[in-house]
């Protein structure tokens, strides 16, 4: 089992997490919806579903042994990813935004994360 706690994948991701093999749809909050609207970037359009085996996996929140929320990154243009923060208990969407793709995480906070 693995423990409870913050895992980001430029540390340490857990080896055991399921994700559904399945198109499934999202469903954003309103939080999510206002910040597709407002990004620095501009307007972000917000795919209805996602199939996880096309994401990166950034980040995973594991709660009583078990996935609770997720960071994604996925493809949106030619500079920028879309990044999802997902709730996987009913695919609830919390936070979008777009990051350039060459980001390289300069100011990950570390000490927030399992190791």
């Amino acid at each position: 089992m693995t423990r409870d706690g913050l895992y980001h994948k430029d540390i340490r991701l857990p080896k055991n997490i399921q994700f559904p093999r399945v198109e499934v749809v999202l469903n954003y909050t309103y939080h999510a919806l206002e910040a597709s609207r407002r990004d620095r970037n501009g307007a972000i359009k917000l795919p209805e579903t996602l199939l996880f085996a096309h994401t990166e996996l950034v980040e995973v929140e594991i709660v009583n042994g078990q996935a609770y929320k997720v960071v994604v990154r996925i493809h949106h243009d030619n500079r920028n990813d879309l990044a999802l923060v997902i709730l996987l208990n009913g695919m609830r969407v919390k936070t979008v935004w777009l990051n350039r793709k060459n980001d390289n995480h300069r100011t990950l906070d570390k000490s927030k994360y399992m190791k």
